[in-house]
C-alpha cells in the first residue's frame, strides 16, 4: 500500500482510523436569557462551517485499508447541524445552577438522537449541536465524531464558533487549511513494513475486555467530584522532593490526580473482591496528547486527532497505600512511585513511537483487529482539563459559560477529568453502579483531600 498522502485535504489520518467510533459530547451551560441567543449561535456556526467544511461531512467505513474510516463529501446543511428545543415549560436553569448542574438535573437533555440522512448504520454525521431553552438560561449540547478529532480539536472548534458569535465575520479567528492538514503523518512514512509497534496491539474479534458494564438507569449513578487545586499543588511539591524514582525526576499535577483516582478505583474494587494480594500488578490505559512532540511538528491549531495510548503499571500495595494510608508515612512514598509510573508511561508516547504506529497502519491492508495501546486494559482515565471552555467569550448576548457537563450516563464510566474551573479546581465525572459509587465516595484519600461529590 502506498504511503503517499491522498489528494483530499480532509482525508482522515491513520491516527483517526484508531479513534473510538463514537461521539465526544459536551453540554455547555449559559445563564443568558436573551431571545437572540439561538440566532447568534446559528449564525456563528454558519460562519464556522464556511471555514471548516468537514463539519458538513459524514464518517464512512472505508476499505483502504479495510477497517479504516473516511469522510464523505460535504452533504449536510446548517439546519442538519444545528437545531433548537424549547424546554422552558419543564426545565429551570436557575434550579440546575443551584444544584451545581448535577448530572440528574440535566436528565432532560439526554434525548438527542444523532440522525443521518441515509439511515445507514455505516454513515455517521461529523457534527451535531442542539440548543435547549430552559427558564432563565440555555444548554448547548455539542457532539463531534471521535474519528475526526479529539478533545483538543473540539476546544479549537468551540473557540472558533465563539469568536464568530462574538464578532460575526469581523475579528473572528482566522482559520487556515493547516488546521486540517494531515500530510505530516505521511511525510516520514516509508514502504517498509515494520513489526507491530509498542503502542498498538491485536484484539480478538469477540473480546469484550474493557467494555463498560451495562446497567439500567436505576442501577447506575453519574456523579461529579470536585478536587481543590491547592491540595494537588501541595502534593505535587511534596512528591517531587522524593524523586527521582526509576529515573523519573518530575511529575505533573495531572499525574498526581491520576494516581489518586486510580488508587481509589483499585481500593473500591478490592472491597468487592474481599482480599488483597499486595504483590499483584495493576495496569491503566492513559491517553497522551502528542501534538507538541511529533516530528515534523503538527500545526499549532491542528484539529484532527493527535493522541496515543500508553499503559502504566503499579503494585497493588502502592495503590492501596495511596488510597487508604492518608497522612501516614507510607502515603507519600507510595504516591511518588505511582505518579512516577504514570509519568514514565506518558513519556512512551513520543515522536518515534507514534511514527512507528503511523507507518505500521499505513502499510496494512486490513486494520480491523488492530487497536490502540500496548494491550487491552479495563481501567482508563481521560483528562479534558486543558480544554479552555470557561475562558471563551461568546459575545454580549451569550457571555461565558457557567459549567461544562456530559449527558447522564447509563453505562459504567471510569473518570473523565472535566475542563479546569476558572478557580483552578478540577471536576471529575464518574458513572458506576450504586453500590460501587457508595464505596468509592468514602475512599480515605478522597475524604482527606476534602473532595466534594455532587
Amino acid at each position: 500500500m502506498s504511503c503517499g498522502k491522498p489528494q483530499n485535504m480532509d482525508v482522515l489520518s491513520p491516527i483517526e482510523w484508531m479513534m473510538p467510533r463514537s461521539y465526544i459530547t459536551q453540554i455547555i451551560c449559559f445563564s443568558s436569557s436573551s431571545p437572540q441567543v439561538p440566532q447568534i449561535l446559528r449564525n456563528g456556526l454558519g460562519n464556522t462551517l464556511t471555514e471548516m467544511s468537514h463539519l458538513a461531512c459524514e464518517v464512512m467505513d472505508w476499505d483502504s485499508p479495510k477497517g479504516s474510516v473516511a469522510l464523505s463529501k460535504p452533504n449536510q446543511t446548517l439546519d442538519d447541524l444545528f437545531s433548537f428545543s424549547d424546554l422552558s415549560a419543564t426545565m429551570d436553569y436557575s434550579s440546575s445552577k443551584l444544584r451545581n448542574f448535577t448530572p440528574p438535573s440535566l436528565l432532560e437533555l439526554n434525548d438527542f438522537p444523532i440522525h443521518n440522512k441515509t439511515g445507514s448504520t455505516n454513515v455517521r454525521p461529523v457534527f451535531r449541536a442542539r440548543l435547549f431553552l430552559a427558564r432563565a438560561g440555555y444548554f448547548l449540547r455539542v457532539s463531534v465524531h471521535h474519528s475526526t478529532t479529539d478533545i483538543t480539536g473540539l476546544g479549537i472548534l468551540l473557540k472558533t464558533w465563539a469568536s464568530h458569535c462574538r464578532a460575526g465575520r469581523s475579528g473572528a479567528v482566522d482559520v487556515t487549511q493547516s488546521w486540517r492538514d494531515h500530510s505530516v503523518f505521511w511525510k516520514t512514512c516509508t514502504e517498509a513494513v515494520i513489526d507491530l509497534p509498542d503502542l498498538l496491539h491485536y484484539q480478538e474479534k469477540h473480546s469484550s475486555l474493557g467494555e463498560p458494564e451495562e446497567g439500567s438507569a436505576a442501577d447506575m449513578v453519574t456523579s461529579i467530584l470536585i478536587l481543590p487545586s491547592q491540595q494537588l499543588h501541595i502534593l505535587k511539591t511534596e512528591v517531587i522532593e522524593l524523586l527521582p524514582v526509576n529515573g523519573v525526576k518530575w511529575v505533573s499535577r495531572g499525574d498526581i490526580l491520576t494516581a489518586i483516582l486510580w488508587s481509589s478505583l483499585v481500593s473500591t474494587e478490592l472491597t468487592f473482591r474481599g482480599s488483597s494480594h499486595e504483590s499483584d500488578i495493576h495496569a491503566i490505559r492513559i491517553p497522551v496528547n502528542f501534538r507538541r512532540c511529533y516530528v515534523p511538528p503538527l500545526p499549532a491549531k491542528f484539529m484532527g486527532a493527535a493522541f496515543g495510548v500508553s499503559i502504566a503499571t503499579a503494585k497493588e500495595a502502592d495503590l492501596i497505600n495511596v488510597a487508604l494510608s492518608g497522612d501516614t508515612e507510607q502515603f507519600l512514598p507510595a504516591l511518588a512511585r505511582v505518579s512516577a509510573a504514570i509519568r514514565e508511561a506518558v513519556s512512551l508516547v513520543n515522536a518515534q513511537s507514534m511514527r512507528n504506529a503511523v507507518q505500521f497502519l499505513v502499510a496494512q491492508k486490513d486494520i480491523t483487529n488492530v487497536k490502540y495501546g500496548p494491550r487491552d486494559e479495563k481501567v482508563s482515565i481521560v483528562s479534558w482539563a486543558d480544554e479552555a471552555v470557561y475562558g471563551l467569550d461568546w459575545g454580549n448576548e451569550i457571555g461565558s459559560c457557567d459549567a461544562v457537563r456530559l449527558p447522564y450516563l447509563r453505562k459504567q464510566r471510569y473518570p473523565i477529568v472535566l475542563p479546569r474551573l476558572p478557580n483552578g479546581n478540577l471536576e471529575v465525572l464518574v458513572s458506576f453502579k450504586k453500590q460501587y459509587m457508595e464505596r468509592f465516595k468514602y475512599v480515605k484519600v478522597l475524604k482527606s483531600l476534602d473532595v466534594n461529590f455532587i
